[in-house]
């Protein structure tokens, strides 16, 4: 059912892109082509925003240029930041004392946030970064890179299945069941449903054929999302009154994983889960906070726009864009911005960051989230919500996060993230911005505006 998948021309790797606000935007020769299309309202607020962005960080473009870690953007005063930054995120710098004897100094080498070590590192610099929209925070200290771990395990990808002969997801046709529509299949990907259900009236899973879970090529990844929007579309019409999808991934058991296999779960619900319900609270405090001229999200991209964070792939007529969160939910979280399940553009971000990840920056273990999707078409998500304006108008937005290292027996989620809702940052995502704008596809970006 995912033929069209094989249409588009996946777009490969390229060693490097380009940041779109080093270049100065060209109006795009196609704009009647978007203006007759669906698309037309989403291609006007990409190029105005952007537009907006570059106008409006022209005096600061030479500080914010120089800006190469998390701490030195905590250090600029807020009449240095663009105003798409500071009317979002606020920062706080200050620095921790404590007095640390001869022998810990002997023992740990502290990190200061210049990134030299020194036996006067008692003072420990300390950034919180705060969306003031969504209330996401997270904190970030150099020094807590040398926290020791004493539940420690061996750093191997084990596979408990004795090498997928005992594995189900394998044998999928026997040992696993089958949705009341049936199953979906293509070349890679097959569908099975959940036999261990908390969604109804519809929980599903995306089953790669292959059985590594970490080994997964761009058309593979473009499948797995193909497939899930046609098991969305068959379940709305099995359910009409079921309005709310989530796609999620969860690899390897520290990210929630069961099983070694890699899949990926669909669920579709008559309930709202927090992330529809908070699309439309994210808005209302947009507004409350005077800032209701663009979307939410389209705020947010022109902020992670104007940091210089933001890498687009794919062509003018099919792009998606990805940014490294400022405000982490865990480490390394990246976001990307797109317009369908169906989006060539879409799959490959989704690859790319997540090869990039894997490859490039030594992770094995994620999480995938993806919300705002329709269930039929391949557009926006007002076809989908009839009548309901949580989501309506917005893109499709994917969220990736690292998991921790396989030799850490401790937990990533402590009491400050299940109690304060804070989080702690730990790679710095200025980095993992270089590492995604050197290893995703190169686009053109003049033509993308």
């Amino acid at each position: 059912m995912c033929n069209q998948v094989h249409d588009h021309q996946i777009i490969t790797s390229s060693p490097f892109c380009t940041r779109l606000t080093r270049h100065r935007p060209k109006r795009p020769n196609n704009l009647k082509t978007c203006r007759d299309s669906a698309l037309f309202s989403k291609c006007f607020v990409v190029r105005r925003l952007l537009k907006t962005c570059l106008v409006a960080t022209a005096e600061n473009t030479h500080s914010l240029e120089q800006i190469t870690n998390i701490f030195q953007l905590a250090r600029l005063q807020p009449s240095e930041l663009p105003t798409s930054v500071s009317s979002i995120f606020s920062f706080a710098l200050g620095t921790a004392d404590c007095h640390v004897t001869p022998q810990l100094i002997q023992k740990f080498v502290l990190v200061t946030a210049s990134g030299l070590p020194e036996e006067a590192s008692q003072a420990q610099t300390v950034v919180s970064v705060t969306n003031k929209i969504t209330h996401q925070q997270a904190w970030f200290n150099k020094a807590r890179t040398q926290k020791p771990q004493l539940f420690q395990q061996p750093d191997i990808l084990s596979d408990p299945t004795v090498a997928k002969q005992q594995c189900d997801f394998c044998n999928w046709q026997a040992y696993t069941a089958s949705d009341v529509f049936g199953r979906i299949e293509t070349t890679y990907i097959v569908t099975a449903s959940n036999l261990f259900k908390y969604c109804e009236p519809c929980h599903g899973l995306i089953l790669f054929k292959h059985h590594h879970p970490l080994q997964f090529d761009q058309q593979q990844v473009a499948e797995l999302l193909c497939t899930a929007h046609h098991w969305f579309a068959a379940s709305q019409q099995a359910h009409p009154k079921a309005n709310y999808p989530f796609f999620l991934w969860n690899c390897l058991p520290r990210a929630g994983a069961s099983q070694f296999h890699g899949h990926a779960q669909v669920m579709l619900s008559k309930v709202a889960l927090p992330c529809h319900t908070q699309a439309a609270m994210t808005e209302n405090e947009m507004k409350a906070a005077g800032l209701g001229v663009l979307t939410y999200q389209a705020s947010v991209l022109e902020a992670y726009t104007s940091l210089g964070l933001v890498t687009a792939v794919g062509p003018s007529h099919d792009r998606a864009y990805c940014y490294p969160s400022i405000t982490p939910l865990k480490d390394m979280e990246t976001v990307i911005h797109g317009t369908s399940l169906l989006s060539s553009a879409f799959a490959a971000a989704v690859h790319g960051v997540l090869r990039t990840l894997i490859d490039q920056m030594e992770v094995t273990t994620f999480n995938v989230g993806i919300s705002g999707m329709a269930a039929v078409g391949n557009d926006l998500a007002a076809d989908f919500h009839r009548g309901d304006k949580t989501t309506r108008n917005t893109p499709v937005i994917a969220r990736i996060v690292s998991r921790g290292k396989l030799s850490s027996q401790a937990s990533d989620f402590g009491g400050l993230e299940v109690f304060a809702g804070a989080s702690i940052g730990h790679t710095d995502p200025f980095d993992v911005a270089a590492a995604l704008q050197k290893a995703m596809p190169k686009v053109d970006n003049a033509a993308a505006l």
